[in-house]
């Protein structure tokens, strides 16, 4: 600081060009040096916590836990939506797939279809709404051609009709936001482990880099020493 507050007077006594390039050049050191006192330091993430009453697929008791935090109005998702049966069909017994909701404030129906999710869930149904929600994703979560909510929910509503759930109950639910707590706390432990976008994937509470089925793979394989 010393530096340069001294900097600062010898720049009064220069020409008005030069106190003008002078200061220009001491700011992007300054800006430099705060900039590479950051950058040089690493981030740390929390680690992933678990929550009670998750959704999954596959051994409860397998030595590897895969934990995805999707988004189901997330055209990304939807591509990587069999990555859960490639990878139970690769270790039948070695893995449990685990989702979790990290639905995107910039995705309006994102909310609601995660709440849409857990109603189905309430009624036994969760893994036949989730894969429901992808598979119709164009006909309610068109991004390029958003519906008002009111249509999103009458979709969502027809959907609980086709998989036999009460609809009274599953409508008040999703109107009553039953599970916000639920889906609130999911992305507090993902973004405190340093999930900033979906999909993205666990592999026993690492955060893998590429949301790729190889790359989860490679993850996988190492977890098990192969």
């Amino acid at each position: 600081m010393k530096l340069k507050i001294e900097n600062l007077k010898l720049i009064t006594c220069m020409p008005k060009e030069y106190k003008i390039l002078a200061a220009v050049a001491i700011g992007a050191v300054i800006l430099g040096v705060v900039l590479f006192k950051f950058t040089s330091t690493p981030i740390t993430h929390a680690p992933l916590t678990d929550r009670g009453g998750v959704y999954s697929l596959g051994n409860p008791e397998a030595p590897v836990k895969v934990t995805e935090f999707a988004d189901f109005q997330c055209p990304a998702c939807r591509q990587a939506n069999d990555f859960s049966t490639q990878l139970l069909a690769a270790y039948p017994n070695q893995i449990q797939f685990i989702f979790r909701h990290f639905p995107l404030t910039n995705h309006p129906h994102a909310l609601i279809s995660a709440q849409a999710a857990e109603a189905a869930g309430a009624q036994g149904k969760f893994w036949e709404m989730h894969d429901l929600l992808y598979e119709k994703q164009d006909e309610w979560g068109d991004l390029t051609n958003l519906l008002p909510r009111e249509r999103v929910f009458e979709l969502f509503k027809g959907y609980a009709r086709g998989l036999g759930l009460d609809e009274g109950a599953f409508s008040k639910a999703v109107e009553t936001n039953a599970f916000a707590g639920t889906i609130d706390q999911d992305m507090s432990a993902a973004t405190a482990s340093g999930v900033n976008s979906t999909p993205s994937f666990f592999v026993n509470g690492q955060l893998i880099n590429e949301p790729s089925y190889q790359a989860i793979k490679n993850a996988v394989d190492k977890a098990l020493n192969k």
